[in-house]
């Protein structure tokens, strides 16, 4: 009994190890302007490594959102003051993390509960709209030389219409010179 009651206590401290419950943590906050695509647990990242998570939102006497999240005090060393966080997807069709840039060396770190600079990433239908305005002139491009080719009285109508005639003079005049 007591050996088993031993091993249970050995299994969740390496879990606890393992998904660093025991490390110290300390938290920081950002605000947002909607708290769409954020929620508790989310991971936080530094340079691809899990750091930490969100652990609180709530909205602010300006109606926006207030994120706190909670980030192992170990990796403080590179949250500086002119760090920022900001909400990407991991690859192109991956999940919704939060990822903060490193900071200047030369800057000081973030102390435990203060603010962190948000910058706000586009979203897909802002993306969108910024490809389609670059492929407008394009389009509009491909549209006039297509109009270019089909007008029935332009150049390379004509061209092409004269060069059916002498194509066509050509036999009668191979004709008469063999004659």
């Amino acid at each position: 009994m007591a050996r088993t009651a031993l091993n249970l206590v050995l299994v969740v401290m390496l879990v606890g190890i393992q998904r660093d419950l025991f490390s110290v943590k300390y938290p920081l906050v950002f605000t947002v302007d909607k708290g769409t695509g954020f929620t508790k647990g989310m991971p936080v990242k530094l340079s691809g490594f899990r750091i930490g998570k969100i652990t609180d939102m709530a909205l602010n006497q300006q109606a926006r959102v207030d994120i706190t999240i909670e980030v192992a005090k170990k990796y403080s060393k590179w949250i500086r003051q002119d760090s920022t966080i900001r909400l990407v997807k991991e690859g192109l069709v991956g999940d919704s993390i939060v990822e903060i840039a490193v900071g200047s060396p030369d800057k000081p770190e973030l102390k435990p509960g203060e603010s962190i600079r948000y910058l706000k990433t586009k979203g897909l239908d802002e993306l969108a709209d910024e490809i389609a305005e670059k492929v407008k002139p394009v389009l509009i491009e491909v549209r006039d030389i297509i109009g270019y080719i089909n007008d029935p009285n332009g150049d390379l109508k004509k061209t092409i219409h004269n060069l059916e005639i002498l194509t066509r003079n050509l036999e009668t005049t191979r004709s008469s010179v063999d004659a």
